[in-house]
């Protein structure tokens, strides 16, 4: 299922779970919620597209996986402007790094997540935003 967490080590990173969205929908609301977590003050953003299923190597950018389209997104100009550097790319999830923002949102302002496509068999964590909901996450005060 579909959801948006803070990370549980780190409260200035967020998870977000893109299971139960088709590519197109799963790529609208990865620009969304990075787009939101960078202007809220968050310094990363952690990407839950799952294993891609293309390709000999697990990987093939042009295959239409949720995969390939959050790296295609991370190249985009707009993007790749917020970023402080290369993403971290793993097997299921890739992790995106903000630079830091000067202004950031007080309050932290969201939209909510779609409701997804398809239901997986994965439970959110504690404290998750759900589909429908809007998130209430604010990164840590800085000095």
């Amino acid at each position: 299922m579909a959801w948006l967490a803070l990370f549980p080590s780190r409260p200035d990173e967020l998870e977000l779970d893109l299971h139960g969205y088709r590519v197109v929908t799963g790529e609208r609301v990865a620009r969304a919620k990075i787009a939101e977590a960078r202007a809220n003050g968050f310094r990363a953003l952690r990407i839950h597209h799952g294993h891609s299923t293309s390709g000999a190597d697990a990987h093939a950018p042009n295959e239409g996986t949720l995969k390939a389209a959050v790296l295609a997104l991370a190249r985009e100009r707009d993007i790749a402007r917020l970023l402080d550097r290369e993403p971290l790319v793993g097997d299921a999830a890739t992790t995106l790094f903000f630079r830091v923002t000067r202004r950031a949102n007080r309050p932290a302002r969201w939209t909510s997540l779609p409701r997804p496509e398809y239901a997986p068999r994965a439970a959110p964590p504690p404290g998750a935003a759900l589909p429908g909901e809007v998130p209430l996450f604010a990164p840590p005060a800085r000095d």
